[in-house]
């Protein structure tokens, strides 16, 4: 879901207003967090199986509401905002309603991150998220931390300890499957190449 200019002003007010005092805002991006089991997605994927099997016995199909499957969907890979100040960067829950930024998930020194890729989406680590974003996000994201150094600022209290893992892009996953030239479940050796 793509921001519009106003919005993003109003959601990085919102977020500097959750960071500690003093905090200078640089850029604010949006993306979703890897997909993860939660107990609101279990509670909302039994309130629909229960709905479903009473509805059954009563000779109705029920098709899941939009509410509910945007409700499962949000709890199971929630977006995140990422604040770039001068400190570092705040990783930010967002509100299911209004998606505005609603609490700090986790405070991180200075890092850069790199360039997008050609085409398609970029998943980057930042602490223990991984955080999926579109590439004109990590367009601006990269933007903005372009001039930080590691270590360059003062960072966030807390969040120069040894054990916050740096910020870093994840490589797509390697495609998987037989190799050129076997089958499905194939032990043998793939053929000679001709003479």
């Amino acid at each position: 879901m793509a921001l519009s200019t106003s919005a993003r002003k109003k959601h990085a007010r919102q977020a500097i207003s959750l960071l500690p005092p003093g905090t200078t805002m640089r850029a604010y991006v949006i993306g979703r967090a890897h997909a993860r089991i939660t107990n609101e997605a279990i509670i909302g994927g039994v309130i629909f199986a229960v709905a479903f099997i009473v509805a059954l016995m009563l000779g109705y199909i029920l098709i899941p509401g939009g509410l509910l499957a945007l409700y499962v969907f949000h709890q199971t890979r929630p977006p995140r905002g990422v604040a770039v100040t001068d400190q570092g960067l705040a990783v930010l829950g967002r509100n299911l309603w209004n998606s505005r930024p609603n609490k700090v998930i986790a405070l991180l020194p200075p890092a850069r991150i790199g360039p997008a890729a050609p085409s398609g989406s970029v998943v980057v680590q930042l602490g223990t998220e991984r955080i999926t974003f579109t590439n004109k996000e990590l367009r601006m994201l990269a933007d903005a931390t372009a001039s930080m150094a590691p270590g360059g600022a003062m960072p966030y209290p807390g969040a120069a300890s040894p054990m916050a893992p740096p910020a870093t892009l994840v490589p797509p996953p390697a495609p998987s499957g037989p190799a050129f030239g076997q089958a499905q479940g194939s032990y043998l050796p793939p053929a000679p190449g001709s003479f």
